[in-house]
């Protein structure tokens, strides 16, 4: 609202000393100044352009089924989804497909060598996708696969791997190390875990040589679901899960270690200053590991309260980070230069006894430098799950998983410029 104008009026009285012939002099009619325009308000919520908030688009439909719990990943020019659980089954797919972001064209990858598999992993090596690990049973803790196999897409070709020493394991922590693929820990493949199932070491598969070998010991208790990132000279490994001290059940750590593989040294990592939590989610930023999201494992306990931190490893140090105000929702998250975008399922569904909450935004993004958190424009099909991201430098590329209880085609997220 503009301020009100006070206006004072003044009669004056003119008088000339010296001069008895002067007249008083008529004055002009008293006219009012025209009351100025109202300036305009601004609006309050200003509706944003794609400039600033991004878009989504749909991809074309690509030549395989629709399917969850894949893999998809950034090959340096393509994106390549393989494996998963087949929606129109359903069955365990032993197929997959590369697009390509310039040409917006799919095409379909030449059969694998190994069998089917899904809740495995996938890297680029620069030159090479390889698969590890996963299963092909009903869930993702029993019936693992120690093989894996690695296709040239230059080549159109695929090359197995031999099986990794051992026991089989599932839930392993797996990362691409520059030149060798590196694995830690997991439990043995014969269902939920219980006490003795996990593993405390670790096994290198070097490409070059076709070859596996063993870590040295780590200074660490046996785990499963762990974090794993690669720095540029060190592994790190955080979090997970361990046998409860009453012996059933879980009790998730806080704890972790660095391996550096031109030492064949680990070292310990301070604990992180974050509460225990299952599904944590781990982020190498360039600098930092970032760690967040995940639940409270204790079932009767309150939603967790999205606490966030990030470890240096050059100090060996934790910082504490913006809370996640989105703590319910279930994303899955990719770093994409200095944001790190989030998609997932929004809100877990109520029990029977529990108010809907409000939804979680299904897309979201957090702000390395400025340490913030923000909500991004949703799907065009709102939340989903069980899917898979990539970051190709430029775009945002999801593909499978479900949405409102459909299986999902794949969308692109062009980000504000």
């Amino acid at each position: 609202m503009r301020p009100t104008s006070l206006a004072a009026v003044a009669t004056l009285s003119l008088v000339l000393l010296g001069c008895p012939e002067a007249e008083e002099q008529p004055q002009p009619p008293a006219t009012e100044a025209p009351e100025p325009d109202p300036e305009p308000d601004p609006d309050p919520d200003p509706e944003p352009d794609e400039a600033e908030e991004g878009a989504w688009e749909e991809l074309p439909e690509a030549p395989i089924a629709g399917r969850f719990n894949h893999t998809t990943t950034w090959a340096d020019g393509l994106v390549i989804v393989w494996g998963g659980q087949d929606q129109d089954a359903p069955a365990i797919a032993d197929d997959g497909a590369a697009y390509d972001p310039v040409t917006r064209e799919w095409q379909q990858i030449p059969a694998a060598p190994i069998e089917g598999r899904w809740a495995h992993e996938a890297v680029w090596s620069g030159e090479e996708l390889i698969v590890w690990g996963g299963t092909a049973g009903p869930d993702h803790l029993a019936d693992c696969y120690d093989d894996g196999a690695r296709y040239d897409p230059a080549a159109g070709e695929w090359q197995a791997i031999p099986e990794a020493p051992g026991d089989r394991r599932c839930a392993a922590a797996v990362v691409w190390a520059d030149d060798e693929l590196l694995v830690f820990g997991g439990h043995r493949d014969n269902g939920p875990p219980g006490p003795g199932d996990r593993f405390d070491d670790g096994l290198a598969y070097d490409p070059a040589t076709d070859q596996w070998r063993e870590l040295p010991p780590a200074p660490l208790e046996p785990r499963a679901g762990a974090i794993a990132v690669w720095t540029g000279n060190e592994l790190i490994v955080y979090g997970g899960h361990t046998q409860a001290d009453a012996g059933e059940g879980f009790e998730y750590l806080t704890d972790g270690a660095a391996y550096d593989p031109a030492t064949e040294q680990w070292r310990p990592i301070e604990d992180a200053p974050l509460p225990p939590r299952a599904g944590q989610h781990g982020v190498w930023v360039g600098d930092e590991l970032v760690v967040l999201g995940g639940d409270d494992p204790d079932p009767d306990a309150a939603a967790a309260g999205g606490e966030a931190a990030a470890y240096d490893p050059a100090d060996d140090s934790w910082s504490t980070l913006a809370d996640d105000p989105w703590p319910e929702a279930d994303y899955t998250p990719v770093l994409a230069d200095d944001v790190v975008y989030l998609l997932g399922s929004g809100s877990p569904d109520p029990g029977p006894d529990e108010e809907t909450p409000e939804d979680p935004p299904a897309f979201a993004a957090y702000l390395i430098e400025e340490d913030q958190w923000i909500e991004r424009p949703d799907p065009p099909d709102g939340p989903r799950m069980h899917h898979d991201l990539a970051w190709t430098g430029a775009q945002l590329v999801v593909w499978g998983g479900q949405a409102q209880e459909e299986p999902a085609d794949g969308i692109l997220w062009d980000p504000p410029a």
